[in-house]
């Protein structure tokens, strides 16, 4: 409860090392209990809006790769097919800006409303794309409804090497595709090994991952990646669009020099 009484949150769990408490605990927002409990005694179960992406948060490095420095917002890393945002027209590298009027701070922002927004509605959309803003009109689907995709395993060994990232990697072949259980619209290159402490590990970046963009352009040879390396400017981070056992994210990764 606030100083005046009022319940801002429900107890979930408490740190203790005594028995009693210590003044550390983790708590439910009480807006989204409200919201919880009314979806309970109306339906029996709680109905959540799907919107189809996977997002990240906006770091100042990916706005400034980006050409977006100073935008807030959430990362769109993957749009899912024949998902409510692809049929609206939202597409990787967009930043989601304000959902439905409200501004979208970062990833857990946005999650949040669309959880919240009723399937069959239509919401509103604002992005910031190439520099611009755009909006669009969605209609949301029902979280319960999505289905979501497989999981990898890792590659076989390669050869080719990525300095700059810290890494080696290897053309995606029809054989490493069938080893990895790889849908036929995932494109790029294998991630075989990452150097410890390098750039690619402290991005995230593991073996069996597949690099399908570097800065927006597709990859599929080693010198393709490379070339996409030497053409930025320095200082600047590199944006991949990798592909891993949960879907497509975009990361952001400091070449080095």
């Amino acid at each position: 409860m606030d100083a005046w009484g009022n319940v801002i949150g429900i107890n979930t769990e408490m740190l203790s090392t005594s028995g009693a408490s210590e003044g550390i605990g983790f708590a439910i927002p009480s807006n989204l209990v409200k919201t919880v409990a009314a979806q309970l005694i109306e339906h029996g179960k709680v109905i959540r809006g799907y919107l189809g992406i996977d997002v990240t948060d906006v770091t100042p490095g990916v706005a400034s790769s980006l050409n977006e420095a100073g935008t807030r917002g959430a990362l769109v890393n993957q749009v899912n097919a024949d998902s409510p945002a692809q049929r609206a027209g939202l597409k990787p590298y967009d930043i989601v800006t304000r959902f439905n009027g409200h501004k979208v701070a970062n990833g857990t922002d946005l999650q949040n409303l669309t959880g919240d927004a009723a399937p069959g509605s239509m919401a509103k959309v604002n992005v910031m794309r190439d520099g611009k803003p755009m909006s669009f009109s969605v209609t949301m689907g029902n979280y319960d409804a999505a289905n979501t995709g497989s999981a990898a395993a890792p590659a076989a060994a390669g050869s080719g090497g990525t300095p700059k990232l810290g890494m080696t990697v290897e053309p995606l072949t029809p054989s490493l595709r069938g080893q990895l259980q790889l849908p036929d619209s995932v494109n790029g290159l294998v991630v075989d090994s990452v150097t410890p402490g390098g750039p690619a590990m402290l991005a995230g970046i593991g073996r069996g991952d597949v690099i399908e963009q570097v800065n927006q352009h597709p990859v599929n040879t080693v010198s393709g990646l490379e070339g996409q390396l030497r053409a930025m400017a320095p200082g600047k981070e590199a944006l991949l669009l990798v592909h891993n056992s949960g879907g497509n994210i975009i990361v952001p990764v400091q070449p080095q020099p």
